[in-house]
């Protein structure tokens, strides 16, 4: 009965022992780690060549006073002036303290400075000059589908707008009356830059061949490109703002376009012979709190030439129709494209 009690008592102790044995565990563990950690770095740190002179002798100066210093503090303790020893004791703690703090600072100063010196700064890309939201490419098919029905529904409302202008030397036909959507080329296979203007698939109306001999030139036409500020087209894209195109007649049966336009000879060569006008309609979405062109919608004519003021009459109808395409459009994915001045 007596012993149950001693078994406890030095079960408990046994345990105690453990617990105490697990806390100094891990200060042990952190001693062993940190103490061969600070030797590594200080031998580093001594024998890098990059380490100054001066910062070597101080070390060196240091670890050697550190070594007299507890040694004759050990020999004072243990003769007849321990209170010396004990002070010479703590300085040489403090002095120890002081060396590994300076060991840790100058090490990784150096580390730093080597990390800085054998690495490639990260470049720093700087504002974009001009930066734009646009739909990715290829458009959603259902979205596709609902823009190419409402692209015929602005033809239709375009013809009967401009059936009131008859009289003029050609009468107006639906088949004169077009439509089409040019948007960024953000896909791969893009030829002359991301943000050529293009018209995707069945982003077009009344874009046909009129024969057989007529559908060369109709492809080109449908494959033709604008760059931003290039055309009616590429102007409306980088004003936010609806841009009026009229052919300027030179001769009694000759047209030409503006030189404001910038269009290239295979530009001109690819647009239809008796395109006579074209109303470039921006199709807007909320970029950074601002409208911005996404893409344009053309509306245009062939053979009858019309007045500028009958156009903007024509903007004026147009523009609720072209906001639906807008939204429409705004609902297909988006990505931004940007144009960066960098230094080399």
């Amino acid at each position: 009965m007596a012993k149950n009690p001693d078994k406890r008592d030095n079960s408990a102790r046994e345990n105690g022992l453990n617990h105490g044995n697990d806390g100094s565990s891990t200060d042990q563990f952190t001693i062993r780690t940190a103490i061969p950690a600070i030797k590594d770095l200080t031998f580093a740190f001594l024998r890098d060549p990059g380490t100054p002179p001066y910062l070597k002798a101080l070390c060196w100066a240091g670890a050697i006073g550190e070594i007299m210093v507890l040694s004759l503090s050990t020999i004072l303790i243990g003769s007849s002036n321990p209170v010396l020893g004990f002070s010479l004791a703590v300085l040489g703690v403090s002095l120890l303290a002081l060396i590994i703090w300076l060991v840790f600072s100058l090490v990784a100063r150096g580390l730093l400075a080597v990390a800085s010196h054998n690495s490639s700064p990260a470049p720093v890309r700087p504002d974009p000059i001009w930066t734009r939201l646009v739909p990715q490419i290829p458009i959603k098919e259902e979205l596709l589908e609902q823009i190419h029905e409402r692209l015929e529904n602005i033809r239709s409302l375009a013809y009967e707008t401009l059936e009131r202008f008859n009289g003029k030397p050609h009468p107006i036909k639906r088949d004169y009356i077009r439509a089409n959507i040019f948007l960024p080329d953000t896909s791969a296979l893009a030829t002359e830059g991301i943000c050529e203007l293009f018209i995707p698939k069945k982003c077009h109306v009344g874009m046909n061949p009129a024969d057989d001999n007529d559908r060369d030139r109709c492809e080109r036409e449908r494959t033709v490109r604008f760059k931003p500020n290039q055309g009616a087209a590429g102007i409306a894209f980088m004003e936010t703002k609806s841009e009026i195109g009229r052919v300027v007649k030179i001769a009694s049966t000759q047209f030409v376009w503006s030189e404001k336009y910038s269009l290239t000879d295979t530009q001109k060569r690819a647009i239809h012979p008796e395109l006579k006008w074209v109303i470039s309609f921006p199709l807007t979405v909320n970029d950074r709190g601002r409208p911005r062109a996404m893409g344009v919608l053309n509306v245009d004519g062939l053979i009858c030439e019309l007045e500028e003021n009958d156009l903007k009459i024509l903007v004026g109808e147009l523009t609720l129709s072209v906001a639906v395409i807008s939204s429409l459009l705004g609902q297909n994915e988006k990505c931004r494209v940007s144009s960066y001045i960098e230094s080399v």
